[in-house]
């Protein structure tokens, strides 16, 4: 099954090379929508005993006033266990909403903030959803000079009826190196139940390649760097999306 799961993915990122314009890093642009976006996107995730493979995760973000979008995310989900039957599904859903309360230019600083709601549609006995709702609070900061992109996401994840709440941080550097390639990387630190003693901290490096006016095709792969259970992820993603 493992085999056929990064198969599948193999595939997708080879038709996948066509249109992007949301980023598939955990630190998010703080800027919002200005027109509607459409994001086809797949993600493998593979850890010591147990590959989740998220085909497709769909997304769609709608413009409701300058500054402001609100976007809806739904995903199917495959968890392939060792010694178990591969289980796949919907997953949970999410609700968003992006305001960039501080717009600015180039050589300045802007600022956001992205509350998301995520509902507990997918099954947990079956390991395809959390089976609680939770709201993620994160302030986004961005600044552009020259060719470089710079950005910073600090955040807090509230489950609610559990406690698996979590902390995180991260930082984001990005490179154009051709008027349609940009490059990045980043580095995400996670406290788990808001306690310092168990962090895990993640690498992630990408790209971002325009096609046409209207389009990007995006990539990541990462991998863990220091986690408290001794469980490294390796991740691999690979996105399109295309606005109108």
């Amino acid at each position: 099954m493992r085999g056929i799961i990064r198969s599948g993915l193999i595939v997708t990122a080879a038709l996948a090379a066509a249109p992007a314009l949301a980023g598939p890093f955990t630190v998010s642009s703080p800027g919002a929508a200005t027109r509607k976006k459409i994001k086809i996107e797949t993600e493998l995730k593979d850890t010591p005993g147990k590959d989740t493979l998220i085909l497709p995760e769909l997304e769609l973000a709608v413009p409701v006033a300058s500054g402001l979008d609100v976007a809806i995310k739904g995903h199917v989900r495959t968890v392939d266990k060792a010694c178990a039957p591969a289980e796949t599904g919907f997953g949970d859903m999410e609700l968003k909403a992006k305001w960039n309360f501080l717009q600015a230019g180039e050589g300045h600083v802007a600022m956001a903030i992205e509350p998301a709601l995520s509902l507990p549609t997918g099954s947990r006995d079956r390991g395809l959803g959390d089976g609680h709702a939770a709201i993620a609070l994160p302030l986004i900061v961005g600044y552009k000079t020259g060719a470089w992109e710079l950005g910073g996401e600090i955040g807090y994840e509230h489950v609610f009826g559990s406690p698996d709440h979590e902390g995180y941080a991260g930082l984001l550097a990005m490179r154009r190196v051709t008027p349609a390639l940009r490059l990045g990387t980043e580095v995400v630190v996670e406290a788990q139940e808001m306690d310092l003693a168990r962090l895990y901290t993640r690498m992630s490096a990408g790209f971002k390649l325009r096609i046409g006016s209207n389009s990007e095709v995006q990539g990541l792969t990462g991998r863990t760097l220091h986690t408290t259970d001794r469980r490294a992820a390796n991740r691999f993603k690979i996105a399109y999306e295309v606005k109108w």
